[in-house]
């Protein structure tokens, strides 16, 4: 009934649904007319948590879900308080409690006048019938543990664990509790119910608990494989590199690119899941896959920018800049558009989120792909042209403009949250919550002055090496290093997309005269296993199931938005360009294609919770056909101007 995905809310479109911690109950206090659904947890005490509970009960409408309402009296003080019952704590503690005369510190000795506490109680509690679906298997099972040790903690009042006396009664009650939970016998029996099920799920209180856990599943050879099998990643990595390596054959052959053919691998193992009891795409395996896959959008992303020529794109000059700033602003508005007509309309934009999420969806649509149109250009000897030198230069401008704006909208979208890298939180600290956006921005502009500053003095140590150690494997190892050296400080310290700081290595060490080298070689690597995997993770990842009606129309229409706009946007932009209006459509389709850097858009939009996973389908769908049409559109344009050779 209630989703965070407005497509999939049954309530109106328009209300909105938000899941937050305690942490930040503090944003809310200027919160009204809205409806809070709180854990009673942190409803208790008198600290900033309650002063904002108090604040938000007051303007809006609100309930509590507890298993356990109160042990104490005391307990019921923030709930009584905020259904008007006393004023404040204080009023409440001077006509029920009694203080013990005895303790050095305010102790209630008793509580008095408990029958109006009772009526007040029974006014707010309302107790929820459910159907409980499981059956409780309820057994106690008695371990022994070191008596003599436990006898002597209580004699001596001494830690034997920091090695110091215990000060205070709650100290001494931790300590006799380790000395029961690390009972070697405790550890036994454990092992022997996990011997006789299946699955098991293990819950923990404390840290060392958590340490005795691992070591109990630990060998001298490393994690145990009966509760850790990383093995299960290895059956799943066969198949993917194996079938993904047949369809590029079978696809390169009918001239579509190799991404459909690593996306369509992931597609066909996905659907083991679908096999009952299949023991192929484990929950351990799929993890695996997962951590290969993010190291493998990195590697493409560093390739990416390798591979961009930044001379090429003073040949066309200023015209190229017009066509890249159009066509990068026409189609992320009108996916911007389809994503908020499709999401509670523009009414709904108040929300951050939402607008976050619009934003991500239009962001998806700035990336293009031209390698389609290059290598239909070459074929009718028109790359060399003032058309293909614009397709090349504008695509170049594309992929270097559709990294900044998605280092922009996935930092905002952050808002201060944990995700946030640690200059985004100082930053937000400093200036105050209301001025977290602002913060985000600082941080984005930060980072690439730091990254153009470093990424300078990089160039001039690979300058003075590709001089002194002429295609030697050292240099791209070091640019490796490079790469995911950026990578960590883009997301760690200024809470920009790794994928950017991964970009931008390769982006400064792209016309350095070992550049063809590091580029082979970090391909090689990346296409021997972290490539495929990351595309075939993408294809396992597709939820079919959550394409109902509402996602169906939203996707054919992002689609069409992504076709269009990439068409109209740089159409227009050669059109202002004094380009003809034959060549500006020659160039709007040229630019119309998309490959992996839009599914990379969308899988980082996944991962920060902005993206409806049953979007990947549709923009599967818009790479093959964007792939199909633009080389046909192309060689029709071109039809009776085709250069004899």
């Amino acid at each position: 009934l209630l989703s965070t995905d407005s497509m999939k809310n049954s309530l109106n479109e328009c209300v909105k649904i938000v899941i937050d911690s305690w942490n930040n109950i503090k944003k809310y206090n200027n919160v009204y007319n809205a409806f809070f659904i709180f854990d009673e947890d942190r409803v208790t005490g008198s600290g900033a948590w309650v002063k904002s509970f108090y604040k938000i009960a007051n303007k809006n409408r609100w309930v509590i879900l507890s298993a356990t309402p109160g042990d104490t009296w005391e307990q019921y003080i923030p709930v009584f308080v905020a259904n008007g019952f006393y004023k404040n704590k204080t009023e409440f503690c001077s006509e029920h409690c009694v203080y013990s005369r005895y303790t050095k510190w305010p102790q209630i000795e008793k509580y008095i006048n408990t029958g109006r506490l009772i009526q007040f109680r029974n006014k707010i509690l309302i107790n929820m019938d459910f159907k409980r679906n499981t059956v409780r298997h309820h057994e106690d099972i008695y371990a022994s543990y070191n008596i003599p040790m436990y006898k002597d903690v209580i004699r001596t009042r001494w830690d034997p664990y920091k090695n110091e006396p215990i000060q205070q009664a709650s100290g001494l009650c931790y300590v006799l509790r380790r000395i029961v939970n690390e009972s070697e016998d405790r550890a036994v029996k454990l092992l022997e119910i996990l011997d006789n099920v299946d699955k098991a799920i293990i819950f923990y209180n404390f840290d060392y608990e958590r340490e005795m856990l691992l070591h109990l599943f630990w060998s001298d050879d490393g994690l145990d494989e009966n509760y850790f099998n990383f093995y299960e990643v290895l059956l799943p990595i066969a198949l993917i590199l194996s079938l993904s390596k047949l369809l590029e054959i079978g696809f390169r052959k009918i001239n579509i690119p190799q991404v459909i053919a690593m996306l369509l691998a992931g597609v066909l193992i996905g659907l083991v899941n679908y096999i009952p009891n299949q023991e192929i795409l484990l929950p351990s395996g799929v993890a695996g896959i997962g951590f290969i896959a993010k190291i493998g959008v990195i590697l493409i992303m560093y390739s990416a920018g390798l591979e961009t020529d930044v001379k090429k794109i003073k040949e066309c000059g200023v015209s190229s800049l017009v066509i890249t700033l159009l066509g990068v602003v026409v189609p992320m508005g009108l996916g911007f558009i389809v994503a908020t007509l499709f999401n509670g309309g523009f009414r709904a934009l108040s929300d951050h989120k939402t607008l976050m999420t619009n934003l991500f969806y239009g962001t998806i649509l700035t990336a293009t792909s031209v390698s389609v149109s290059v290598a239909t250009l070459k074929e009718v000897n028109k790359l060399d042209t003032k058309v293909g030198t614009s397709i090349i230069s504008a695509a170049i401008l594309d992929d270097i403009l559709g990294i900044i704006i998605l280092s922009f909208v996935s930092s905002m979208s952050g808002d201060g949250s944990s995700d946030a890298g640690i200059l985004s939180k100082v930053l937000t600290k400093a200036m105050g919550e209301n001025l977290s956006s602002l913060a985000v921005i600082i941080s984005v502009v930060l980072f690439f002055a730091f990254i153009v500053g470093l990424g300078i003095l990089i160039r001039m140590l690979f300058t003075y090496l590709n001089n002194k150690y002429d295609h030697q494997r050292r240099i791209p190892i070091f640019g490796i290093a490079v790469c995911f050296f950026f990578a960590y400080m883009s997301e760690r310290l200024f809470g920009v997309a790794d994928i950017t700081g991964a970009y931008f290595a390769g982006l400064f060490l792209s016309s350095t005269r070992d550049t063809g080298y590091i580029d082979h070689r970090s391909e090689v690597l990346g296409y021997m296993i972290f490539t495929p995997v990351f595309f075939a993770n993408i294809g396992i990842s597709m939820q079919f199931e959550a394409i109902d009606i509402n996602m169906l129309f939203f996707g054919i229409t992002f689609v069409i938005a992504g076709i269009l706009g990439k068409l109209l946007g740089c159409s227009l932009g050669s059109l202002i360009c004094k380009f003809n209006l034959k060549d500006s459509l020659r160039i709007g389709v040229g630019m119309m294609a998309r490959a992996e850097v839009c599914l990379i858009c969308a899988q980082k939009g996944i991962d920060a919770g902005l993206v409806n996973k049953g979007i990947l389908p549709f923009i599967l769908i818009m790479i093959i056909f964007s792939s199909f049409i633009t080389p046909l559109i192309l060689k029709q344009s071109y039809k009776g101007e085709l250069s004899i050779q």
